[in-house]
């Protein structure tokens, strides 16, 4: 399935998971994603809030994997679910730290001091130039 970064993309994911859970019969889900970037701090966040536990896998063993299935490891976006879905079935994952409450207030206020002393370096070079 392809969703939107947003929460309405979010929203019908859920759905879509609740759906194939109801269909199957499970009553727990272990959504696997390989970590690109920040791109997955909301979707790890929603899911995290709405009852479900993300799981990461190393995009080396993703690659790795697709080498041993077949000879073309070329990065290929319609493969990489279902090799991160077979890691995940394996248990070759991690659980990501996602801070909540005041957590994850003092990983934001850290995240604005270090943008703030660079922003001030650009600065202060500025003025030197």
């Amino acid at each position: 399935m392809e969703f939107s970064n947003t929460e309405a993309g979010f929203m019908a994911f859920r759905a879509w998971v609740e759906d194939i859970a109801e269909k199957h019969g499970k009553t727990a889900v272990i959504p696997g994603m390989e970590p690109a970037g920040h791109y997955w701090f909301a979707l790890g966040k929603f899911l995290q809030d709405n009852g479900m536990r993300p799981v990461h896998v190393n995009p080396h063993h993703v690659k790795k994997s697709k080498e041993l299935d077949d000879n073309n490891p070329n990065k290929n976006d319609r493969k990489d679910p279902k090799t991160i879905a077979a890691l995940v079935n394996e248990g070759r994952f991690s659980y990501p730290y996602i801070p909540t409450g005041i957590y994850a207030e003092v990983r934001s206020l850290s995240n604005l001091r270090f943008q703030t002393q660079d922003e001030l370096t650009r600065i202060k070079n500025r003025i030197a130039r």
